[in-house]
């Protein structure tokens, strides 16, 4: 699985610390169901959230 700034980081040469999901790299994410592309009504109900490698939020 690819972030969605993988190719920047390859140009800002940066790939050692974000761009990807890895261990030991930064991460602020959100998962979502559903396509937000498509129907971007998904990200009102945001079930995971993790800011900096830290998990703030995650469906029980």
């Amino acid at each position: 699985m690819l972030a969605a700034t993988a190719v920047e980081t390859k140009i800002l040469r940066q790939q050692d610390q974000f761009g990807q999901l890895m261990a030991g790299l930064d991460a602020d994410i959100i998962a979502v169901q559903g396509d937000p592309t498509i129907h971007i009504s998904a990200i009102e109900h945001v079930p995971f959230v993790m800011k900096g490698g830290v998990i703030y939020k995650q469906p029980e």
